[in-house]
């Protein structure tokens, strides 16, 4: 069955404040404890958006906020017999062209071919629009995140996620851990169209595949040592026309493979030893290749620069 939750506050704030903003919006959802999982999809067309755990069991807080009036947040649910609920929370703005019912993929690409043709050459209405959203940190999840524009700032540090997907058409996409993810996740999807993608310190994801996928964009991607990562996990970056920057701690077993285009090429940082033509090692995972990440880089155009960190 279908749900519609309202908003429980509107609050306008006097004075010079966030975004100099006139109002904010926030929803309060309580976690429901009959259901085991849930498959959460966030859909947000424009503006700040940032995720960070909300450090309170039992509860999540969609908020908007705006130096203009207008934006709202749709937020349903349905649920299955087998103990899942099913989320979606969508930021509405004005421009309701900016908010499709169903981002993928393909509509992306559409959009993105639509700015580059000339349409869309100014920023949206609420250009001072930022989203921010404070999940259960205790719930386990499956996090959908379809981003249109604007620039993204997710923390997902001591979250319980099992697969997130990340879709972006020109969001610039930040990701960040500062605490290893609860359980392991099976899979980490990120696209970005024409948006830069930094993750930081992903063997705290704690997922076993990792698929990073940049059409346009730069890609920066730090894999230190603060926790062991999934066992035998597997990063596949794909990158078009950006270049590709991998920043590996030294005490992090790693082994790098490298499938070039003709017009690409890759810069290695001396830790790495060539095994064979673009099989790259480091001196920690010759110790113990078991505990080890592997890293496959396919490069269109663009290069590949690996440091220390």
């Amino acid at each position: 069955m279908m749900k519609t939750f309202g908003i429980l506050g509107t609050f306008l704030l006097a004075g010079a404040s966030l975004l100099a903003q006139k109002f904010q919006k926030c929803d309060t959802i309580l976690t429901e404890t009959e259901y085991s999982h849930q498959f959460l999809n966030l859909k947000v067309p424009g503006g700040e958006f940032a995720i960070q755990s909300s450090e309170v069991c039992g509860q999540s807080l969609y908020k908007i906020v705006s130096d203009k009036e207008g934006p709202s947040s749709d937020i349903s649910s349905k649920s299955d017999n087998k103990g899942n609920v099913f989320y979606t929370f969508q930021t509405v703005t004005s421009s309701q062209q900016l908010t499709p019912k169903s981002v993928n993929t393909a509509s992306m690409t559409q959009r993105v071919a639509s700015r580059l043709a000339g349409w869309g050459d100014t920023e949206p209405e609420e250009t001072k629009l930022k989203t921010l959203f404070h999940p259960d940190p205790s719930f386990p999840t499956d996090l959908r995140l379809d981003l249109v524009s604007g620039k993204s700032d997710l923390d997902l540090s001591g979250l319980t996620l099992r697969n997130l997907s990340v879709n972006s058409a020109t969001t610039d996409v930040l990701i960040n851990y500062s605490q290893p993810n609860a359980i392991l996740m099976n899979k980490m999807d990120v696209h970005a169209i024409r948006g830069d993608i930094v993750i930081k310190n992903i063997e705290m994801a704690k997922a076993e595949v990792v698929n990073i996928k940049n059409d346009m964009g730069e890609t920066k991607v730090v894999l230190g040592n603060n926790c062991a990562p999934a066992p035998g996990a597997n990063v596949v970056i794909s990158s078009g026309v950006g270049n590709c920057n991998l920043v590996i701690s030294k005490n992090h077993p790693a082994k790098i493979l490298v499938h070039k285009g003709f017009f690409s090429s890759a810069s290695m940082s001396e830790q790495f030893e060539k095994v064979r033509d673009g099989v790259f090692v480091n001196s920690a995972y010759r110790k113990n290749p078991k505990k080890g990440t592997t890293i496959i880089c396919n490069l269109d155009f663009g290069k590949v620069f690996v440091s220390d960190l």
